[in-house]
């Protein structure tokens, strides 16, 4: 029983090895003690004797098995008496201490067990160590604490099958939940655990059984989205069933694969510089998680440590892009607005509502400051406030569900494919255009609503590129509507 115990340690979790020092060492000594011959057994008041003979019986040193396990661990070669989950166990535990006894030793065990259909073959070692360094498979390479196989299925007679027999084990890896942000490790394959500063991601590991050797070779892994768990392999990888799910398997795994080599590696992102010279200046504070996540836009301003931990940084940076983006949309309703509106409300024989300047105009646009909300048609309001509400309650309740597994900003607005055409250097570039114009955007709609209340004039009467109020533009706009009309 305590070998089969032994065992379950060993393979399945280095935690649950780490049993309180002073009731594992008891065992030992109760044995001792029963050992003595009854002789030596008295009913009178302890003695100095025996106590003194104590020190002379020494108990074992308690031993983790997991831990004598790694250090013990020498590099394995493929073998026909090793089943799948044996592999996965030995190549986990390669990976995870990837540099021993030599540099990269875990990554070349991993090629050794490799098939000839896996595409890593196909390349120079050098390229498949690059990929998994600089990329989110990173946090195989020692960055995880523990693992465990939750199952294996057999493909040998499915779609996902690449010939032969072939089955994919499903492993859950264990790791800090910033340790996996800084791998880089995509938010829609975490899943965190809830009251602790950790999070997990399940893998599936495909292999095939070589003909000639009868060794389980490796085929392909690739992480499974937290949506999608328990899913079969051919779930997972018919694109007809799931546009969501073809996004990170495509076809199948070894093809998904083979694309991904195909690209260069992924962009392997610092901490901010900006936020190490933040805190020497004692203008961030040594907790903040700014210090070491690698979020675009990371300018290391936070004076007041309001992001307090991962998950509230991840929060604040979504409220921030919600309010970037209704910031430059009402810069450009503003000026539009200020420039065509009072033309087209005396196209269509309305009244203007915009707000009387100084110099008796309508020019100014309805605000807190301005004035005029109250002019604008209750119906107006109410379709407004149901359409926020539904979109921000389905967001929350989305976010709600998982806070370590959203992407602060990603709703799946981009109808022209803009974003999911670049490689990884320029998806950071484009989400640092948004945020840039977005930061600037929000300082603008604050300096316009001041400006208007306290000079009592319209913002585009001040900005020399912009049409004056009632100058010969409205007049131009009024002929290009009413041919429009025509």
């Amino acid at each position: 029983t305590l070998a089969g115990y032994g065992y379950s340690i060993f393979f399945n979790s280095e935690a649950a090895a780490k049993k309180p020092a002073a009731k594992t060492a008891a065992a030992p000594a109760v044995a001792v003690a029963l050992a003595k011959p009854a002789a030596t057994v008295s009913a009178e008041p302890v003695a100095a004797a025996p106590a003194a003979a104590a020190p002379a019986v020494a108990a074992p040193e308690v031993s983790n098995k997991y831990k004598d396990f790694e250090n013990n661990w020498s590099p394995p070669a493929p073998s026909p008496t090793m089943v799948p989950e044996e592999v996965v166990k030995q190549l986990l535990t390669a990976l995870k201490n990837n540099d021993r006894p030599s540099p990269n030793a875990g990554l070349s065990t991993v090629l050794a067990f490799s098939s000839a259909s896996n595409p890593i073959t196909q390349r120079e070692p050098a390229f498949f160590f690059g990929m998994m360094q600089n990329s989110q498979y990173s946090l195989l390479l020692g960055a995880f604490e523990t693992f465990t196989i939750l199952s294996t299925e057999d493909l040998s007679n499915t779609g996902a099958s690449m010939g032969g027999q072939t089955v994919a084990v499903e492993v859950s890896i264990l790791a800090n939940t910033q340790t996996m942000i800084d791998a880089g490790v995509d938010f829609a394959f975490m899943d965190s655990i809830a009251g602790k500063e950790q999070s997990s991601v399940n893998l599936k590991w495909q292999f095939t059984k070589d003909a000639t050797t009868e060794c389980w070779l490796s085929d392909t892994l690739f992480f499974v989205p937290v949506a999608k768990k328990g899913k079969t392999m051919e779930e997972l990888t018919d694109v007809k069933t799931s546009k969501e799910t073809a996004r990170f398997t495509g076809t199948p795994a070894s093809v998904k694969l083979k694309a991904q080599a195909l690209k260069e590696p992924a962009l392997k992102v610092q901490p901010s510089q900006l936020a190490q010279t933040a805190l020497s200046m004692n203008l961030l504070k040594p907790t903040s998680p700014l210090l070491k996540t690698g979020m675009v836009g990371n300018l290391g301003f936070d004076p007041a440590g309001f992001a307090k931990s991962a998950d509230l940084l991840l929060q604040y940076r979504e409220a921030e892009l919600k309010h970037a983006r209704l910031a430059m949309l009402a810069v450009v309703g503003w000026i539009v607005s200020e420039t065509v509106h009072t033309p087209l409300a005396n196209l269509f024989g309305a009244n203007s509502l915009l707000q009387e300047g100084a110099d008796s105009v309508a020019e100014k646009v309805p605000t807190v400051l301005n004035g005029g909300l109250e002019s604008i048609q209750p119906t107006f309001w109410v379709a407004f406030s149901l359409f926020a509400g539904v979109a921000e309650a389905w967001r929350m309740l989305t976010i709600a569900e998982n806070p370590m597994n959203f992407t602060p900003g990603a709703i799946g607005f981009d109808p022209l494919g803009l974003f999911d055409k670049e490689d990884a250097v320029g998806k950071r570039a484009m989400q640092l255009k948004e945020l840039n114009n977005g930061r600037l955007a929000m300082v603008a709609v604050a300096y316009f609503a001041l400006f208007e209340k306290f000079s009592d004039s319209a913002i585009i009467n001040v900005i020399s590129f912009l049409p004056k109020t009632g100058n010969i533009l409205e007049e131009v706009a009024e002929d290009v509507i009413g041919s429009l009309m025509l």
